[in-house]
């Protein structure tokens, strides 16, 4: 809708309230791609918090830690003392990372590039739970990342013929604080 006024080239120009409305939409761009980046720092942020707690070894991450540590050091990963009975856990929460690794290595069963991803944290944060937890709780909020914006390009003229910039996301919002998602990307 357009009032009587024209610009200088006489082009006729939009009322007032036509011109107060909102500039930004739901379809811009913008919005999608900053919704986007705060459910990603938000998810980021929980799953960071009080990452180092508990200070313990937690499911998996007796093998893990120490697969991944002993990677970084020997090369490959070594089996330690006592197995079973948690000797080494206990020597490993409490600071000390000699003399508890054997010569053999140990059974391999777990995936090598995560083991050395995780040791990645272990040598910048120390052979500690926040160490052993972080490469994995920042690799976790990447993958809602790349599934926001696999989720925007997938969708892309499949519901409008633009792609709406919240499909995006609406879609990966639920994986960024699922409880399964979140705690398995804490722990392991």
């Amino acid at each position: 809708m357009t009032g009587l006024s024209h610009d200088a080239d006489g082009e006729p120009i939009p009322l007032a309230q036509e011109r107060a409305k909102p500039r930004r939409r739901l379809e811009d761009p913008f919005v999608g791609w900053t919704a986007t980046l705060a459910i990603a720092l938000l998810s980021l942020f929980l799953r960071l918090w009080r990452l180092g707690t508990p200070h313990a070894f937690e499911f998996d991450e007796t093998y893990y830690a120490k697969d991944a540590w002993s990677l970084w050091h020997f090369g490959y990963a070594r089996d330690y003392i006592d197995n079973d009975g948690g000797v080494a856990n206990k020597h490993i929460l409490a600071g000390q990372t000699t003399h508890l690794w054997k010569p053999d290595a140990s059974m391999v069963v777990h995936p090598e590039v995560g083991k050395w991803l995780i040791g990645l944290g272990e040598k910048v944060f120390g052979f500690t739970p926040l160490g052993w937890r972080v490469v994995p709780a920042i690799i976790g909020t990447l993958l809602i990342l790349v599934l926001m914006w696999g989720a925007f390009f997938l969708m892309k003229g499949k519901v409008s013929e633009t792609g709406e910039p919240w499909q995006g996301p609406s879609v990966a919002d639920p994986a960024s604080y699922g409880g399964y998602a979140a705690s398995d990307q804490k722990v392991e």
